[in-house]
């Protein structure tokens, strides 16, 4: 089967997004099927492009045994409201005119669009259009009810926005995204749409416990004494991510508990501003994937905080491979929401933003190295079980290979 991914955030990206489609284009090349990519630079979460990856306009990336073409796409030092919309916008002015121009040559019998951005679904409606092609649109975040949620759309544009949205998504043959939670929002704004769940998987060989301490804390310096609390990925303003220097901040006469913040993004400045003076916290970019499962496993403890009513708007790809690492999540979210659920039992879920229910938590945990055991045993079980790569894949192909090719 021929299938044509259209994607803002792609490999070689390290979280998120660029991680899950990456692994599914490659998995689909596997089991067969001949796969092309249209996408842009690797700029996420840094929201900055290295000097090798830089281009003119587009280019073709060789580095995949299938066809990956990247366009060039604007991309905010600080993005906001106004410059997100331009780095979408952007990115449809490039990525069309290459989706069209590939969908000519392959004549795909699927189009995916991954979203967001919203902004590659004309693209795909009119390749299906020209070609005949079955278009799937897979949501991984509810960017447009996000933004209305932090007041980054307001007024007659976030109405604008949702009716676009809506227009959009029900024209797509299929319809899937990551969690329950989501499928129901989904349904809500497309009735009876028939809506795929794949949860973002996660690789339970490569993320597993390891059978000592990880090497990593030696090169960190973090004695055998001390707990590890683990903060890894995108530094974004939808995390709410202040609420872990302010749990530092209460815990900063615990020698015994340190915190490290792992990963890159706009909030990166101002969490490193109310961190660093506190002496119990520390930084680190983003671990290449070699390192990953080590920085995970030199944890004692994860930390997942979102903003208060985001839990069932976009669900953290990272929340996967923390329970894999056999560690226990302390995650600060609405109780009643997806990530709650996969937490509970294998963790300790505090109300979002409360730092010192947080603290308490992170103590508590500190405090009882049985319970931390006994939680982490769980989540690497729940991970095992509910968001094995293969499992999730394999459902992904046997669903493509069911029908989903050309009406």
């Amino acid at each position: 089967m021929k299938i044509l991914i259209i994607v803002k955030n792609f490999w070689p990206e390290l979280t998120g997004i660029g991680v899950c489609t990456g692994d599914l284009a490659d998995w689909l090349h596997t089991c067969g099927h001949r796969v092309s990519v249209i996408t842009t630079v690797p700029h996420y979460p840094a929201w900055s492009v290295a000097d090798n990856e830089k281009i003119l306009l587009w280019r073709k990336d060789t580095r995949k045994p299938y066809r990956v073409m990247r366009g060039a796409t604007f991309i905010p030092k600080k993005p906001g409201a106004m410059s997100r919309v331009l780095n979408a916008l952007s990115f449809a002015a490039t990525a069309t005119p290459l989706a069209l121009l590939e969908a000519l040559r392959q004549k795909p019998d699927i189009v995916m669009a991954v979203v967001p951005t919203l902004m590659a679904v004309p693209a795909m409606h009119a390749i299906g259009a020209l070609t005949g092609a079955r278009s799937w649109i897979h949501v991984q975040d509810l960017e447009v009810d996000a933004a209305i949620e932090m007041k980054l759309l307001t007024g007659r544009v976030a109405r604008l926005a949702s009716t676009l949205e809506r227009w959009l998504l029900r024209r797509a043959g299929v319809l899937s995204t990551i969690s329950e939670k989501m499928a129901a929002r989904l349904a809500e704004k497309c009735p009876g749409a028939d809506i795929k769940v794949f949860p973002n998987w996660i690789d339970d060989v490569e993320i597993r416990p390891l059978a000592g301490p990880s090497p990593l804390r030696a090169k960190l310096k973090i004695a055998a004494q001390q707990k590890l609390v683990l903060f890894t990925g995108s530094l974004v303003a939808k995390q709410g991510l202040e609420i872990i220097p302010a749990a530092a901040r209460l815990l900063k006469d615990r020698s015994d508990i340190y915190f490290l913040v792992c990963g890159e993004g706009p909030l990166k400045e101002t969490i490193q501003q109310q961190g660093a003076p506190l002496g119990n916290m520390g930084f680190l970019p983003l671990q290449p994937r070699t390192e990953f499962n080590a920085l995970l496993n030199a944890a004692d403890i994860h930390l997942l905080p979102q903003l208060p009513n985001m839990s069932d708007l976009v669900m953290p790809s990272k929340l996967g491979p923390l329970l894999a690492s056999g560690r226990p999540v302390v995650a600060s979210v609405d109780a009643t929401g997806t990530v709650a659920r996969m937490v509970e039992g294998a963790g300790i879920i505090v109300p979002p933003g409360d730092a010192a229910a947080l603290a308490a938590a992170i103590a508590a945990l500190a405090d009882n190295p049985q319970k931390r055991r006994q939680l982490g045993e769980r989540a690497r079980a729940r991970a095992v079980e509910t968001l094995g790569r293969s499992r999730i894949l394999s459902q992904i192909d046997r669903m493509l290979s069911a029908g989903l090719g050309k009406p």
